[in-house]
């Protein structure tokens, strides 16, 4: 079980430092990071660094389809653990 604990926390660092470094690359136009791989760092289980993120540099958030795919993510992350905390409920 810790094990999964160390990897959402990886996860988040490293989709936190991803969109922190895209955003300066972005100030400077400079070679960005491709969007699909921020997509799947936060479909990973980086959303919590994503969200931090996009908050406090103020990145990707004036981006509507972005943002759309973003919130599409955390759905289907919501929905795979209503479904494994459905099945787990209902064996015991």
């Amino acid at each position: 079980m810790s094990y999964i604990f160390y990897y959402f926390i990886a996860v988040n660092i490293i989709s936190y430092i991803l969109f922190g470094i895209d955003k300066v690359k972005a100030t400077k136009n400079k070679w960005r990071i491709p969007e699909k791989s921020l997509f799947l760092v936060t479909f990973l289980g980086g959303t919590i660094g994503s969200f931090v993120a996009m908050k406090q540099f103020h990145h990707k958030t004036q981006k509507t389809e972005f943002k759309r795919i973003i919130y599409f993510i955390v759905f289907i992350q919501l929905f795979f653990i209503g479904i494994i905390s459905w099945k787990f409920y209902t064996t015991m």
